[in-house]
């Protein structure tokens, strides 16, 4: 068949085509791998996303912007495997990693037999028209895959920055994090023994929720080092995967909420957003030094107060977070009601980031998180914690000079306090009006209006996601062409 067919001429020679999407069930990487569902099934594609019961929940309760069923995305619920599950230790922290991703990792490796009978069943079903696209955690998805020789795809929730860093082979520039301390040991030999290269290497392709305009040269050096090692596989920058909500101004399917009220009441660009995402605690000190920060930053702030959800993803323990009231500083709830709001759960980020009230965000640095707030223009006090976070504050702070660090991890002890001083100082000055700040903010808009081009019909990850289809969609009619 000839390759350079069009799409159209593909769409009516090609029986249907089910795509299989397998995200890791973590919530960190649950909303990417539900708006790529999303794109793809736009474009006239029947979508099958297939994880356990718990984060299917968790997809329809959380899922901004859209409703999952309005469209052609089906659900498929495999077996939760036991798996221990400890809850956060807000005194004995050892490492910012959340210990209780480990065992689930290594749980999810009984899925391997169950997720087998799935795809042999839609071989026989779809004629061997399935394509797969995976996290690469879950690397025994790829060893199924070369089973049934169905194209399968490594779509990372991670930047391409931090993926050529890594591939590299050399440490985070400008920073004392350690391999020990963005990833804790248990989790890099479980890495070491899964030979993670080994799944790059037996890829389709590659998938990246980013944007060249965003990460142009990074991707650039990722590909030539994939290149070297795995040989010529094409790589699609195909984000920011989010709803369109973000874009439109409009609000997401979440219930408004008082918080979101309470910035109606805010002056334009003049509230600190606090939230460090759904899987990192900090220690009660270090709550109560954040805490004194905001308070002497003096500036109005929104801060969600929370434990990290627990691995299971099922409702949060509403007992839990009557006692976040003991963290914080006696009276602090008192001398901060006037310019201060505490979300004790869960609050619609990307509606509060996309408010005009919102001026700046102290965050952990996750993908998601650091992605929302370009793709809002919103400029960002970095304050990672774990895996990613590190060379995520490096590209926010030195790269794309859109925000600042809250702290010098340089020669930083590895359990040291940032003090409330360093809140202060940090939140300062993205919110100034000097120079610096009136740059940051200058560029945040500017990389938020090319999220806005790259996403848009004839944008660069429009066409990037196009091309994608277009590449699976080769290799299966070539395969099994139509009479």
């Amino acid at each position: 068949m000839d390759s350079t067919l069009s799409r159209s001429q593909l769409d009516a020679r090609t029986p249907a085509i089910q795509v299989v999407l397998v995200p890791f069930p973590a919530q960190g990487h649950l909303n990417q791998m539900l708006h790529l569902s999303r794109a793809i099934s736009a474009r006239g594609l029947d979508v099958l996303y297939v994880t356990t019961s718990t984060h299917i929940q968790q997809a329809r309760h959380r899922v901004q912007g859209w409703n999952p069923d309005h469209f052609a995305i089906r659900f498929h619920e495999l077996p939760m495997p036991s798996f221990s599950d400890p809850q956060p230790d807000l005194e004995n922290k050892d490492h910012a990693f959340p210990m209780n991703l480990i065992p689930l990792i290594e749980a999810l490796e009984d899925l391997r037999e169950p997720f087998d009978r799935l795809i042999q069943n839609l071989c026989f079903s779809n004629l061997n028209r399935i394509v797969i696209v995976h996290d690469p955690l879950l690397r025994w998805v790829q060893t199924v895959a070369a089973k049934y020789l169905a194209p399968a795809y490594i779509f990372s929730c991670v930047n391409t920055y931090y993926s050529a860093v890594k591939e590299k082979g050399i440490g985070i520039p400008e920073c004392v994090v350690s391999e020990k301390r963005c990833l804790p040991e248990r989790f890099m030999t479980w890495m070491s023994r899964h030979h993670r290269a080994e799944s790059l290497a037996l890829a389709t392709g590659y998938l990246v929720n980013s944007f060249r305009g965003l990460e142009s040269q990074f991707m650039d050096e990722l590909q030539e080092i994939r290149r070297e090692h795995y040989g010529e596989k094409p790589l699609w920058a195909v984000g920011p995967l989010l709803p369109q909500s973000i874009w439109t101004g409009k609000k997401g399917n979440s219930d408004v909420g008082s918080c979101l009220r309470w910035l109606d009441g805010q002056a334009p660009a003049s509230v600190v957003y606090v939230s460090f995402g759904s899987t990192c605690s900090l220690s009660r000190q270090q709550i109560q030094e954040l805490a004194r920060g905001l308070e002497a930053s003096q500036q109005p702030f929104l801060w969600v107060v929370r434990v990290a959800d627990n691995a299971r993803f099922t409702a949060l323990d509403e007992a839990r977070m009557d006692w976040i009231s003991e963290l914080l500083p006696e009276g602090y709830e008192d001398r901060i009601a006037e310019r201060g709001f505490l979300v004790r759960n869960w609050a619609p980020q990307l509606d509060v980031l996309s408010h005009e009230s919102t001026g700046a965000f102290v965050t952990h640095c996750g993908w998601n998180s650091t992605l929302e707030s370009i793709s809002a223009g919103v400029p960002m006090v970095a304050w990672p914690q774990h895996s990613d976070q590190f060379a995520n504050s490096i590209l926010v702070a030195k790269e794309l000079k859109v925000g600042v660090e809250v702290k010098k991890w340089t020669n930083a002890d590895e359990n040291e306090l940032v003090t409330a001083e360093e809140v202060q100082k940090a939140i300062r000055r993205v919110m100034a009006e000097d120079e610096e700040g009136m740059e940051m903010r200058r560029r945040a808009k500017e990389l938020r209006d090319a999220a806005r081009t790259a996403v848009a019909e004839g944008g660069s990850s429009w066409n990037e996601l196009e091309a994608f289809i277009h590449h699976f969609t080769s290799i299966l009619n070539e395969r099994n062409p139509t009479e």
